[in-house]
């Protein structure tokens, strides 16, 4: 059970209760996408198991937008994750919920926040208009940073090479 949001689990991963669901999700909630997700590698010893989890978990993610805020990312194991930002005078704010481990994040000179997440079981990059409207943007396993480069193409960085996608969007330059 997930002690937060009181979602249960059968023994393959599947989710099979979601308190609220009618009342909170509007039963427009699919639960196929919301499973647990098996560790790449899970060995045990002497009674104790030991599994590998995604890069970048715990780690922050720093992005200086064009509004003067700070947006701060802590990825975890959790599939509802936020992406915080502070103004000048230390005021915190959560800018974005619902997302899967958000690791690197760019803006674009728009005010659109680029960040490599999962939303709605699905992994890459999402882009986060100021408005907060979300929206699939890379797809791709395994990416944990990413930044806009002077020819307008974004780089992608996964767990073990560099990317560069040409996508003709300018990267925001403070």
């Amino acid at each position: 059970m997930c002690t937060y949001h009181g979602w249960t689990y059968d023994l393959k991963g599947a989710l099979v209760g979601v308190p609220g669901f009618k009342d909170y999700y509007h039963e427009d909630l699919n639960r196929e996408e919301w499973g647990l997700v098996a560790a790449p590698l899970v060995e045990t010893y002497h009674g104790y198991v030991f599994a590998t989890l995604e890069p970048s978990i715990s780690a922050y993610h720093l992005a200086y937008g064009p509004d003067h805020y700070l947006y701060v990312s802590g990825p975890t194991t959790s599939s509802f994750d936020s992406i915080y930002r502070i103004d000048r005078t230390g005021s915190v704010e959560t800018f974005y919920r619902g997302l899967g481990r958000p690791q690197g994040m760019a803006f674009d000179e728009n005010g659109n926040l680029y960040a490599a997440a999962s939303y709605m079981g699905r992994k890459g990059v999402v882009r986060i208009a100021p408005d907060k409207s979300i929206e699939h943007f890379v797809s791709g396993p395994g990416i944990v940073g990413l930044a806009f480069s002077p020819s307008r193409a974004l780089i992608v960085a996964t767990t073990n090479a560099i990317h560069r996608v040409d996508v003709g969007i300018r990267g925001y330059q403070p």
